[in-house]
């Protein structure tokens, strides 16, 4: 099944060319859904704008915490290789390690940020991304904002990607930003409105079927980065999907899927698209 969250609706799953809503009348008592993580088979988290909801595939329970934390806004869930569970939310920021959570404040680029995008390279440092409090760095002991000291300009990171290569990609307020961190230079590339993206403001990223294209959503429509040919040759090859090419969402958020036959879902503020 298709799980697809929500402004206002509650979640939905699409099965059988069909979608069903699961909202306040089978336990979920929050009407926006914004992050969606299968932990175990069959067993979904859910972040949601009232905390974090746990569903069985029957029920739907509250997860609480005796600090009250999951009350809040919850952004992100994501995975790393130590199957330790990350939580982002606004101001917040949690690791599950399958028994206890841990609360963790790091110091940020603004005393009000949200934790938007989770994303582990291939030396397991964990990086993640926020809005307004720059780019943060986790090797295991110390969080270090870093956004300055590796050369980006912006406080404000809202999805991010990994290659097979290890190269990471971050959508940002100021374009898309390609970083290779086990490279010694540490090089940065950047792809922008200036190169034929359709504009600056990135909320998701999402490969297609493969890692040859990125798709970046904007506030302005859908951009597909042939970075394969990147790679190759430095050449930017972009195509900008809006309106007059059939993508009428317009401006899309944070969530994105690849379905397995290479079709793309993507969530925007004019509901859910697919491109075949």
């Amino acid at each position: 099944s298709l799980w697809v969250g929500s402004k206002g609706g509650g979640l939905y799953k699409f099965i059988d060319n069909s979608f069903n809503q699961l909202n306040e009348n089978n336990g979920l008592k929050a009407s926006t859904v914004n992050a969606i993580f299968e932990y175990t088979p069959g067993n979904l988290w859910i972040g949601t704008d009232a905390g974090l909801y746990i569903y069985d595939g029957k029920t739907f329970s509250k997860k609480v915490d005796s600090t009250g934390v999951f009350n809040r806004n919850i952004n992100c869930l994501y995975k790393d290789s130590k199957n330790n569970l990350w939580i982002g939310g606004n101001n917040e920021l949690f690791k599950y390690d399958g028994k206890i959570f841990t609360h963790y404040k790091p110091k940020c680029r603004s005393n009000t940020y949200s934790v938007w995008t989770f994303v582990e390279d291939k030396q397991g440092t964990l990086w993640i991304g926020t809005y307004l409090g720059g780019l943060i760095k986790y090797d295991g002991k110390t969080f270090t904002e870093c956004s300055e000291q590796i050369g980006l300009k912006n406080d404000s990171y809202l999805a991010s990607l990994i290659d097979t290569e290890g190269n990471l990609y971050f959508g940002s307020l100021d374009g898309v930003w390609m970083i290779s961190p086990s490279s010694k230079e540490s090089k940065l590339v950047n792809f922008n409105q200036s190169d034929g993206m359709s504009s600056d403001l990135v909320y998701s990223l999402n490969f297609g079927k493969t890692e040859n294209e990125i798709w970046a959503g904007t506030n302005q429509g859908l951009n597909k980065i042939n970075i394969h040919q990147f790679k190759k040759s430095g050449e930017k090859n972009i195509i900008p999907f809006g309106k007059e090419e059939g993508f009428t969402g317009v401006e899309c958020n944070s969530g994105g899927y690849v379905d397995k036959d290479g079709s793309i879902w993507f969530g925007t503020v004019y509901g859910l698209i697919k491109y075949d």
